[in-house]
């Protein structure tokens, strides 16, 4: 009775976005910071792309002023914080308090006249924010990445804006400084692009996808980059529309054909659409481009499994577990594998390894409780699925088969309750349980 309610198993994929959101808390920091822009392009119809750059050095100027803040919060809870994670926390968790204060004052430089625009702003940092950044130290780790990666493509686009004005100022030509022009409105158009993909970054992490596929789809009309493509892949594979991400994906690789990611990820969107080969190719290409990339291996793994190959899929989750001895998700694949070759000791190893590299993994929980069920160790198993409600309250299957364990040791009223639960969050397999509990 029981074995057939415990074919819920979960393969573990690791889709990359990009960047962290700040979540709401109750204390916080308030800091100013004001930004200066002397501006002697033409800038009619530009002057919100002007007022977004002098926001972004106010922003900058706080940014730089909280740093002491975050250091001391960090220590004071024992966290050890690197100077590119303290900045990479800065750029996820502070939010400007109110609207910014804007002043224009009229500036002449060699007979050039232009405009030096003033930013003035509060922004606000909470102190939970901060801590909140160190729960998932694999995605802090990707942020940084992602966020050196943005303040590089920011410091060239400003290097150059700054560039082209002094050139500007400089050149006596008026048809030159014409093609100036035309060359900051192209700079202007860079930056503004990467605003709305920063926008839509948050908006992904704070699992607002249709927000940020919009966001994504105006940095889009201004520049088409791969990353850009790539992002919006991510935020629409969330939403479980695997056609439109693979399409997204394969744009970033047209822009970019060594995009190792944007193959691992299609990969994993066509394995999830059941198109197991293409995923495999995938897979392929990505490891070709980047041989040390663990979760490419991982979720080639996770193809060969569903295939039935299990043999392939373990040496798949083997290579990745070499390659990053802290990779969760190949551990409990790996644990998955072993389940179903019936080894089952093996497996229960598997799970509580990947449950000590990430403790709030619920579906790892959940499976080493299926099989110490299976081994009759009830209590055991009730333990797990415990946990594993406890860090997902919707845990659907892991009520229900809570409830079978509940019954077993003849805990009837408990059973109810689990099997109540289950089917208030839709588990259908739960309704005919109950039916049974109620005919005895």
């Amino acid at each position: 009775m029981i074995k057939k309610h415990w074919k819920k198993i979960m393969l573990g994929s690791l889709l990359i976005p990009t960047l962290l959101f700040s979540q709401a808390s109750t204390e916080s920091q308030i800091f100013d910071g004001e930004g200066k822009l002397p501006v002697f392009n033409n800038i009619k119809g530009d002057l919100t792309v002007v007022k977004e750059r002098a926001k972004a050095k106010a922003l900058r100027d706080a940014q730089l002023k909280a740093r002491i803040f975050v250091q001391s919060t960090t220590k004071s809870k024992d966290l050890i914080a690197t100077e590119d994670e303290i900045s990479t926390i800065l750029a996820n968790v502070t939010e400007i308090r109110g609207e910014p204060k804007y002043d224009f004052k009229q500036v002449e430089v060699e007979g050039i006249v232009g405009l030096l625009v003033t930013c003035n702003l509060s922004a606000m940092i909470d102190d939970s924010n901060v801590i909140n950044a160190f729960k998932d130290r694999k995605h802090l780790e990707q942020s940084v990445q992602s966020n050196k990666d943005f303040e590089s493509r920011r410091k060239l686009t400003e290097e150059e804006y700054e560039k082209l004005q002094k050139q500007y100022i400089e050149t006596k030509d008026p048809s030159e400084r014409q093609k100036i022009r035309e060359q900051i409105e192209k700079n202007n158009s860079e930056f503004t692009a990467e605003q709305y993909f920063e926008f839509g970054n948050r908006y992904a992490y704070a699992k607002l996808y249709e927000d940020a596929i919009t966001e994504y789809n105006e940095a889009l009309k201004l520049e088409l980059h791969a990353e850009i493509y790539y992002n919006r892949g991510l935020a629409y594979y969330y939403q479980g529309n695997l056609d439109q991400a693979i399409e997204d994906y394969t744009q970033a690789i047209e822009i970019d054909p060594k995009k190792s990611e944007a193959y691992s990820n299609r990969g994993s969107a066509y394995n999830e659409k059941g198109n197991r080969d293409q995923a495999i190719e995938d897979f392929n290409k990505a490891i070709e481009l980047n041989p040390k990339d663990s979760m490419a291996y991982n979720n080639r793994g996770n193809a060969y499994f569903n295939q039935g190959n299990l043999d392939q899929a373990i040496e798949d989750y083997n290579k990745a577990i070499e390659l990053d001895p802290n990779n969760a998700m190949a551990y409990y694949n790996r644990g998955l594998a072993y389940y179903n070759q019936q080894q089952f000791d093996f497996s229960i190893a598997e799970y509580t390894k990947a449950i000590k590299l990430d403790p709030n993994l619920s579906q790892a929980y959940y499976n080493r409780g299926l099989v110490y069920h299976y081994q009759g160790k009830l209590h055991q198993a009730i333990e797990d699925y415990t946990k594993a409600i406890e860090i997902n309250s919707n845990f659907a299957e892991a009520y229900n088969n809570r409830g079978i364990a509940y019954q077993q040791l003849g805990n009837t009223s408990q059973a109810m309750a689990d099997y109540l639960k289950a089917v208030e969050l839709n588990l259908d397999s739960a309704r005919v349980l109950i039916q049974r509990l109620q005919s005895q």
